[in-house]
């Protein structure tokens, strides 16, 4: 029997999505100057060297890092000191990597060299010269600009790409840093190819001159367009046009075994169902959790400690304090697929690491010849570890970064579209709003929300959705504490039975053409004065939390 599922008005408020309005720019009372040294990276469409020849008109040093030093941190470490070497501080960047006119890769290794190009390069260049632009000691602002070819509408509007959504990543990157250096103007342009390259290259100096005024911009057919966060609550409709979960449906999830992910999906448990659970962690043995099963986590630390006490075996607190997590992690997935298999669910673990093209690939090949379709995705893997930019390790952006971003790759190249009924990535405020120490998961995020309408565009048949969640409360990343510094700044935290009920009203009631959706309730409602100051300005840096 299908079951019946109702949301009340109360649950569907907390619901944004992102609209476009014209704004024009007004005209520059008198001619302005630049100073200093701007980073450009090359694009293919012509715009770097004569956005170099403007930018050295009006006053400033222009350096360009061409195509091929941007594949390698290596590489353009040397460029920017270089750069630095003969004209001096960096006072700006502005990345054109995104302006690439091509064909969507057809596999993984093309795919990981646009990600390094078109977005990880921005960030590693961003990090070599942090030590100019994270303080005003040489210029009162630093104006930093990335941009893309999507159509002037960042993809929201349905229509096939020019370039490829990974530019996309900028956004996300951009909006972190806010709020982690003093004194920056930053801002994503986005592009169709009705304008010339020198037309581009004129409107990002516009831009330029105009600083934030808007931090989201697009020229679709050379008109300018800003984006705004608009209230749109959930209508509940009597006959849903939406996915309805039925009986026998084949769902695939990916770090669905816990958090929010496996809270989630429980509203699409139904009898007969088949559940593939995907993690990254490989059970304990059956033995291990039965031992520990009723210990909570005091109890298994002084009963770990005691067993290394009479043990010969050498074991320090870090190792004890993984085992505790690993012991944890164990016990809430087992948990999970418990509670999904009492209401009649058929569920399997598989642990897999889902950036592994070739790992991820041959399980989902494998489900197909055994289960003969896939009916839902839920890709809700994602894994963090926050650090300010300037600290963060290179290694550290590519695994925050690939789990999200490689694995939705892996999953788009390898689902069979036609028997698919819905998508649904589970994407972050962090990456719309920015997230202290967060900046390689809000560019992961960032990417997901533009891969999600380049889905939908293609497969308009199918349930495609984008889900920004705001923090969770009693499950997810935030601890109580956290939770309750959100909450001083005007975020309030989603609490597990309002989350579920959000999840499974956007899918059964949300329209269609609503891809990229923002749920809960934040410093993002435009009614709030403080739309963008104290945007998740939380240190977060001791969390390193996988879901």
């Amino acid at each position: 029997m299908t079951k019946n599922f109702n949301i009340s008005n109360s649950l569907s408020d907390i619901r944004y999505v992102m609209r476009h309005e014209e704004e024009v720019l007004p005209l520059l009372k008198k001619e302005k100057r630049l100073k200093g040294l701007y980073i450009i990276t090359e694009d293919n469409l012509g715009v770097a060297d004569i956005l170099a020849d403007l930018l050295i008109y009006k006053g400033a040093f222009a350096y360009v890092i061409e195509a091929e030093h941007c594949i390698s941190e290596s590489s353009i470490k040397k460029e920017i000191k270089t750069a630095r070497d003969i004209f001096g501080p960096v006072n700006g960047i502005i990345h054109l990597a995104g302006l690439k006119h091509m064909e969507f890769p057809n596999e993984i290794n093309a795919w990981k060299l646009e990600t390094q190009i078109q977005c990880k390069s921005f960030f590693q260049i961003l990090q070599a010269s942090y030590s100019d632009l994270e303080n005003n000691k040489y210029y009162p602002f630093r104006k930093l600009i990335s941009c893309s070819l999507m159509g002037g509408f960042y993809g929201r509007n349905l229509k096939k790409l020019h370039g490829l959504p990974i530019a996309g990543g900028g956004h996300g990157l951009l909006k972190s840093l806010e709020y982690e250096w003093n004194s920056i103007l930053s801002k994503t342009i986005d592009f169709d190819l009705s304008l010339s390259p020198k037309d581009m290259a004129r409107k990002v100096m516009l831009e330029l001159f105009y600083g934030n005024s808007n931090t989201e911009v697009g020229y679709p057919l050379g008109k300018r367009i800003i984006f705004k966060t608009v209230s749109e609550p959930l209508k509940r409709l009597i006959k849903p046009k939406g996915l309805l979960p039925v009986q026998g449906s084949v769902i695939l999830a990916t770090g669905g075994a816990r958090g929010i992910t496996a809270e989630t999906i429980k509203l699409l448990s139904n009898e007969n169902n088949e559940m593939i659970l995907i993690g990254r962690s490989e059970l304990l043995e059956r033995s291990h959790f039965a031992k520990y099963e009723n210990l909570n986590e005091a109890q298994l630390r002084s009963a770990f400690i005691n067993e290394a006490r009479v043990s010969s075996k050498r074991i320090t607190p870090a190792m004890i304090e993984n085992k505790i997590r690993r012991t944890l992690s164990d016990r809430e997935i087992r948990n999970n697929i418990s509670k999904l298999r009492r209401v009649g669910n058929s569920v399997k673990y598989v642990s897999c690491d889902v950036a592994d093209a070739i790992q991820f690939s041959k399980l989902i090949k494998d489900i197909y010849a055994e289960y003969g379709k896939i009916d839902i995705v839920v890709h809700g893997a994602g894994v963090i570890q926050d650090l300010l930019l300037r600290d963060k390790e290179s290694t550290s952006f590519d695994k925050v970064f690939d789990t999200k971003v490689n694995s939705a790759f892996i999953l788009y190249s390898n689902l069979d579209w036609k028997t698919l009924k819905a998508f649904v990535m589970f994407s972050s405020t962090a990456g719309r709003y920015g997230n202290k120490g967060q900046s390689d998961y809000a560019a992961a995020n960032e990417v997901l929300n533009r891969l999600a309408w380049k889905m939908k565009a293609e497969h308009p048949n199918v349930v495609v959705k984008s889900l920004n969640w705001g923090p969770w409360t009693g499950v997810g990343m935030a601890s109580e504490v956290v939770n309750d510094q959100f909450i001083d700044r005007g975020i309030i935290p989603i609490d597990v039975t309002h989350g579920t009920r959000y999840f499974i009203g956007e899918l059964m009631h949300g329209d269609s053409k609503d891809v990229e959706i923002i749920l809960g309730e934040g410093t993002w409602n435009p009614e709030q004065e403080n739309l963008l100051t104290e945007i998740f300005n939380i240190d977060l840096l001791s969390i390193n939390i996988k879901n």
